[in-house]
This record gives C-alpha cells, sequence and structure tokens, in this order.
C-alpha cells in the first residue's frame, strides 16, 4: 500500500499547521518504517530480479524442448502410421495375388480355356473372395458354379468322335481280311445275286 505522507505529517503537526521539534523525529520514524515494509534493499531486488530471468530462461527452455518432442512425436506418428500403412497395402496385395491364383485354378478346374484366363480374370471383382485357414477359397464349389454359368462361353469344348478300332476293316477286304467276315459276305452275295462274287483283287 503506498505511504500516505500527508496524513503522517497531519497526525504529528499542532493546529497551526507548525511541526513540533518532539514530533519531527516520529515524523522520519513512520516514514522510515512504512519505506521499510514496501521496499527492499537493491541487492536483494537485484537477486529476485535474477531468480526471476532465470526462472522465465527455464520456462522457456522448457517450452523449447516440449516443442522439439511434439515435433517428435508428430514426426515419428506420420512414419509409423506411413510403415503400418506400407504393411497393409503390402498384405493386401499378398492375400489379393493368392485369392487370384486360387480363382484362375478353379476356373481351370471348371474347364475354363487357358487363353481366356488372364481375361477373366481382369474382369473380375475379388472384394468377396478370401481363402480358408487350408489355403484354398472360401465357398469354392459355389464359385465353381458361378464361374461355368458366367463364363460358359469360354469353356473347352468336346466334338463327338467315332469309336477307334485298332484294325479296322477294309473297303475292299484282300488276304488280309477276317476270313470269316469273308465268307459271310460270299455266300451274302450269292443268295442276293444267285452266282458266286467275283473277285475284287486280280493280279
Amino acid at each position: 500500500m503506498p505511504i500516505d505522507f500527508e496524513a503522517l505529517i497531519t497526525k504529528h503537526a499542532a493546529e497551526d499547521g507548525t511541526i513540533p521539534a518532539a514530533n519531527i523525529s516520529k515524523i522520519v520514524s513512520g516514514i522510515s518504517s512504512a519505506v521499510g515494509r514496501e521496499f527492499i534493499p537493491r541487492e536483494r531486488y537485484n537477486a529476485k530480479l535474477d531468480e526471476i530471468t532465470q526462472l522465465e530462461k527455464e520456462k522457456q527452455d522448457a517450452q523449447d524442448e516440449l516443442t522439439k518432442a511434439k515435433k517428435w512425436e508428430d514426426k515419428y506418428t506420420k512414419e509409423h502410421d506411413a510403415f503400418e500403412q506400407y504393411k497393409a497395402d503390402a498384405d493386401a496385395k499378398a492375400k489379393l495375388s493368392s485369392v487370384k491364383s486360387a480363382y484362375r485354378a478353379l476356373l481351370k478346374d471348371a474347364g475354363i480355356k487357358d487363353e481366356y484366363l488372364d481375361t477373366i480374370l481382369r474382369a473380375t471383382v475379388f472384394d468377396t473372395m478370401k481363402l480358408n485357414d487350408d489355403g484354398k477359397l472360401d465357398k469354392a464349389d459355389e464359385l465353381k458354379t458361378a464361374a461355368e454359368k458366367d463364363w460358359a462361353a469360354f469353356k473347352v469344348t468336346t466334338r463327338d468322335k467315332g469309336v477307334e478300332v485298332e484294325h479296322p476293316p477294309k473297303d475292299n477286304p484282300g488276304n488280309d481280311a477276317n476270313p470269316r467276315a469273308a465268307e459271310r459276305a460270299k455266300s451274302y452275295y450269292e443268295r442276293r445275286y444267285g452266282k458266286p462274287a467275283e473277285p475284287t483283287n486280280k493280279e
């Protein structure tokens, strides 16, 4: 609280405004006492000022360290998140590759021609496909049935072939013809035309 010099002097002054000699020492003592309560010696003041300055410096250093720590934390978080994303992308790519390989094998098993496999794989959405713990496609039977239906136009077709005979009969049986078959043919000819068949391999 500031010193009220006027009140201090008025308290010790006479009615006519003069200050008796006996009261002068009281006024000086009062002023000294008040000044002693409100002010500190310069040495103590300077020491306290240095202490405050040091505290402010330490506070600033702590704030700088905190800023550095925050920057380091942000950098670490960014690098860590980027690495985790890289791992996730790599895992997803590996899983997709495995799913594609399994689906390719399923398409071949479904009878799809080899030359169309890559085209079908490019046109296929694999988001819902996944592998079981045994490495095989989940719901493989359903996928195979769907593939056989959806890609029927790309399946391998089998043309009907005649039965292969190890020794097929010749158009004109000769000396190497089956003897029984030759006799039957001669007998049929004689009954049909009433005369023996003439040989077809005349020399």
